[in-house]
């Protein structure tokens, strides 16, 4: 089975807060949910759907203390369910979800990727895949906030959704499609980017379900 973005989802902008909670629906089989995180400082960061607690993918970037994290669950709750991300800390905060399709139910993500600057220029992330028929996914973080206007994608790349804190834009990024095996790149462009913003992005690559065994799996052998 073939990779499929299912739906979309975001959190209301938060400035000072220790949680938030936005709903999000899956659907289909053989799902995965990728959620990206933004908290201010240094903060001990939980995320859950739907009462069931996300894997961290890889650990913590930060660039100046701004700090992007990546979040997995495969097989989320099918419906409408709440994402709940929960922090240590008073701080600004913002949160994107894509949830997908046709992805393989163990063994995620396939392998990750990150890259970090202080420049504001474009940005790009490169994961060294290892399966075939992967889609590559990466979380944003910019500090340029809602007047600069939301990032862009570079080549190869789309943008799947996005928000914007008093001071922040966080988002997700993903291929739209299946990607080939060894290094693989998403590339986001901050809306201002000719100023010094912080900008972190965290990548991952997403193997497909089986879709079959060959004749010696059916035989068993």
């Amino acid at each position: 089975m073939a990779i499929v973005r299912d739906a979309t989802s975001s959190s209301a902008s938060a400035t000072a807060a220790t949680s938030n909670t936005f709903s999000h629906t899956c659907t289909g089989s053989d799902r995965i949910l990728i959620v990206s995180t933004y908290v201010g400082g240094s903060q001990n960061v939980t995320v859950t759907y739907a009462g069931v607690s996300m894997t961290e993918i890889g650990t913590p970037t930060t660039v100046n203390t701004r700090v992007e994290q990546l979040w997995y669950l495969i097989a989320p709750a099918t419906g409408a369910n709440n994402i709940v991300v929960s922090w240590s800390a008073s701080a600004v905060y913002g949160a994107t979800a894509s949830s997908y399709t046709g992805a393989k139910q163990s063994g995620q993500p396939d392998a990750t990727g990150a890259a970090s600057t202080g420049t504001g220029a474009a940005i790009s992330s490169a994961t060294t895949v290892v399966a075939s028929g992967c889609w590559l996914v990466g979380g944003y973080y910019d500090d340029g906030g809602t007047g600069a206007g939301a990032p862009s994608a570079g080549s190869g790349t789309s943008l799947v959704v996005t928000t914007a804190t008093a001071n922040a834009n966080t988002a997700i990024f993903d291929s739209n499609g299946v990607v080939g095996t060894g290094s693989q790149t998403l590339t986001a462009v901050p809306a201002d980017d000719a100023l010094t913003d912080n900008v972190v992005f965290k990548t991952a690559s997403i193997a497909p379900s089986a879709t079959h065994r060959g004749f010696f799996g059916f035989m068993g052998m």
